[in-house]
């Protein structure tokens, strides 16, 4: 069988499916396959008449009914691209999503700027996961803004120990086990000292959003990281309780949401803090996906 045709045997396999991204899925599935014979996507294309061997034939058609069983690519080749940077990932954590770049794209944004005024930057991911957001932002500066390194100190942490056994994973895998602290914590209960920067994406599906999910997410990612109660704010409003002793003065918060949670998950954090300042940042279909909040 050649490139070629397994192309063509396997996306016609994923449309049988309804899988909408089969011929992406496809190539996707192959490269993970034949990688080890040095073929990325550019070079299974470029070369579609090459043979496959009965081995590879065996396994990418095996991947390929996984894939048709809608198991999500990122757990069957246990990688997934956030921010351009590789991640291992399993279906012990939520698979990262493009959107939560935007609150990375922020928490860099709030570092520097914070780096103007302040000899120290200490910053905590909680609700870690896989650690994506800890390991971009701590790449992010050495790679990007070597400047900060020796400013910087970066925390994460998470209620779940298969969660953290994850991230200390990707934490290895970019060399950032001296850089990042993990913590098992249910949100800051094992937490000790105060920060200058607080990220969070956690469990924000109301019970109505979760309902409406596809199968794809409810068959295969961890509840346990979807679902946030019956409105989805839960966690945060538990967070805004445990927040006080653990904020530096001038401290900002990140937390990604769904857009129609801001107004209620604002009304509660200016409840409980005097001076709040808050604003909102749009993911890429315009939707208030990230609440940034500056403590007084």
């Amino acid at each position: 069988m050649t490139i070629k045709e397994a192309l063509r045997k396997a996306s016609a396999e994923l449309k049988q499916n309804n899988i909408p991204s089969s011929d992406l899925d496809s190539e996707v599935l192959l490269e993970y396959v034949l990688k080890r014979h040095g073929f990325d996507r550019a070079k299974i294309l470029a070369y579609p008449e090459t043979e496959i061997n009965v081995q590879d034939q065996n396994k990418y058609l095996e991947l390929i009914k996984r894939r048709a069983q809608r198991e999500p690519v990122a757990y069957i080749t246990k990688d997934k691209e956030f921010f351009g940077i590789s991640f291992y990932t399993d279906k012990r954590v939520l698979i990262p999503r493009p959107e939560t770049e935007i609150l990375v794209e922020e928490a860099l944004k709030t570092t520097k700027k914070k780096a103007e005024t302040q000899a120290r930057i200490k910053i905590i991911d909680i609700g870690t996961g896989s650690g994506c957001i800890a390991v971009t932002i701590q790449k992010a500066i050495q790679e990007k803004f070597p400047q900060l390194k020796d400013k910087v100190e970066i925390h994460a942490s998470d209620i779940s120990l298969d969660a953290l056994t994850v991230a200390e994973t990707n934490l290895k895998k970019h060399g950032l086990q001296e850089k990042i602290k993990l913590h098992q914590s249910d949100l800051f209960k094992n937490i000790k000292g105060k920060f200058d920067l607080i990220c969070a994406n956690l469990p924000y599906l109301s019970k109505k959003d979760y309902s409406l999910v596809d199968q794809e997410i409810k068959n295969y990612e961890p509840k346990k990281s979807l679902k946030g109660g019956d409105e989805g704010v839960d966690l945060y409003l538990k967070l805004f309780d445990q927040i006080p002793d653990h904020i530096k003065k001038s401290a900002q918060l990140l937390i990604e949401i769904h857009p129609y949670q801001k107004k209620a998950l604002v009304k509660a954090a200016k409840e409980k803090f005097k001076h709040l300042k808050d604003h909102t940042v749009e993911d890429l279909n315009h939707q208030e996906r990230v609440l940034a909040m500056q403590f007084q």
